[in-house]
């Protein structure tokens, strides 16, 4: 058994017995309960657990389901919030396409966040609903076949994964139709508790993938996602993962030279200074002036909230600390916020307690920024 995640050799790590071997189904006639001994092997590279069944072409002709979920522990209501987080980390609503959409419930969710929601759907009779429903379903599975004509903001995919034979061809086609930057969300049931915790009743034929917080990590890095955050549902025993397609890496020391400039022209011309905070970002940020600029005519002042820090010096700036006073602001020609964690706090008390109306220089990620 090759894991489908990191390609590796499995280990075999249990048969699980009497394991339901056909979709849930509730019917105006009693029914005999089909029922098979599944083999589960776990991958010692990866972590990822995987069952020895796979999913027969044609499977999901005929595949209409009865779900619970509409009264299982509100989980309209939470699909809802992992849809707003996920357009939350996007970088425009222009578009979401789901993987595996069922009859759309997820599409109208998305439809309050999103511009333009589609659905791929493999199993035709669920499509059909969706599309009567008045949601845009392509019927077929996710990958390159279906010549999606456009990139998308986001993807998400809501209990999916755990039926994929080919998880390498949907990461591949995701990463493909997403815009740079664009995020996804994939959520799965844990197979790390299903067997801390003895969930036998989790193992079913239909899910081929028990996917662990490393493995369903590896599979998003895999194909050249970072990971923004993944979650562990502790009530419905699930992994949301939200992952990135990232735009390249910024070269640190080009920012650090950008912004060191930057500071430096700003600042050159004035001659009254307030640097405000003094925890360990100021030893960094003061060491892009350059030391004479401590020591010429200027007249620069290194204040901070804190009573503690007050008359000590902080590490690479040779400026007694002081304690923040309405008169030392007022006066100066301009604030250097240094405590950049603080950006809008300290630009708050400035404006509204201390009454400063001149400029302000603050860090915001990775560019310097002006408010005056």
């Amino acid at each position: 058994m090759i894991c489908r995640v990191c390609n590796q050799s499995m280990i075999q790590k249990e048969v699980v017995k009497k394991c339901r071997d056909d979709y849930f189904k509730i019917d105006l006639y009693p029914q005999q309960l089909k029922v098979k001994d599944i083999s589960i092997y776990e991958c010692p590279e990866c972590t990822h657990l995987q069952s020895e069944c796979s999913i027969q072409e044609g499977y999901y002709k005929g595949y209409l389901v009865y779900s619970g979920a509409k009264q299982y522990y509100g989980e309209c209501r939470v699909k809802a919030l992992k849809i707003k987080k996920l357009r939350g980390y996007a970088n425009s609503n222009k578009s979401v396409i789901e993987i595996g959409c069922g009859v759309g419930d997820a599409l109208k969710f998305a439809s309050q966040y999103f511009e333009e929601c589609i659905g791929v759907e493999p199993a035709t009779e669920l499509c059909e609903i969706a599309v009567q429903n008045g949601y845009r379903v392509i019927n077929g599975y996710f990958n390159s076949s279906i010549k999606l004509e456009q990139e998308v903001s986001a993807f998400m995919s809501f209990q999916v994964f755990e039926h994929l034979d080919a998880l390498d061809t949907v990461m591949k086609y995701a990463y493909e139709v997403l815009e740079e930057g664009g995020v996804g969300l994939i959520n799965v049931p844990n197979g790390q508790r299903i067997f801390e915790e003895g969930l036998y009743h989790q193992i079913i034929s239909e899910h081929i993938n028990y996917f662990t917080p490393f493995s369903l990590s590896r599979l998003a890095q895999k194909h050249g996602f970072r990971i923004i955050e993944i979650e562990n549902d502790i009530n419905t025993v699930e992994l949301n993962i939200y992952i990135k397609k990232a735009k390249p890496s910024i070269q640190l020391n080009q920012v650090r030279n950008r912004q060191e400039k930057m500071l430096y022209e700003k600042l050159k011309e004035k001659k009254k200074i307030i640097i405000w905070g003094a925890g360990a970002k100021a030893s960094i940020y003061g060491m892009l002036l350059p030391s004479e600029f401590y020591n010429d005519e200027r007249d620069i002042h290194l204040v901070d909230s804190d009573s503690e820090k007050i008359g000590r010096y902080v590490s690479g700036i040779p400026l007694k600390i002081q304690a923040v006073s309405k008169e030392l602001i007022i006066s100066s020609d301009i604030v250097v916020i240094f405590a950049s964690a603080y950006n809008k706090a300290i630009i708050g008390c400035l404006r509204k307690e201390l009454e400063y109306k001149g400029e302000i220089l603050y860090f915001d990620k990775n560019v310097i920024k002006i408010e005056s």
